[in-house]
């Protein structure tokens, strides 16, 4: 049985907010605003950084952006997909 329509981990009398994930493609933290003050690359996120939550230390499960968002969005581990890992050295990548 799911939660009733006016179920809420809220406590009475709190501001209802909307939650927006920004993920970035190919992007270091240390390469934007908001992680490195040296750096104006993104003022639109630092300014947003300003008045959110930012997190501090994040990291991915598996360094590839599609699996990786799915882990972010959906909370579980994603699957390694065997048949689209080639060897390459003693590294693996993804094939094509």
């Amino acid at each position: 049985m799911g939660p009733t329509s006016d179920a809420s981990l809220l406590p009475p009398g709190s501001e209802r907010r909307n939650v927006v994930l920004v993920h970035l493609e190919s992007t270091r933290a240390r390469a934007t605003t908001p992680y490195n003050e040296n750096l104006e690359t993104t003022p639109f996120m630092d300014e947003l950084a300003k008045k959110s939550f930012l997190a501090e230390r994040a990291y991915v499960v598996v360094p590839h952006t599609t699996n990786a968002l799915a882990a972010t969005n959906c909370g579980f581990d994603p699957p390694l997909n065997p048949g689209r890992l080639r060897r390459w050295g003693t590294r693996c990548h993804l094939g094509a």
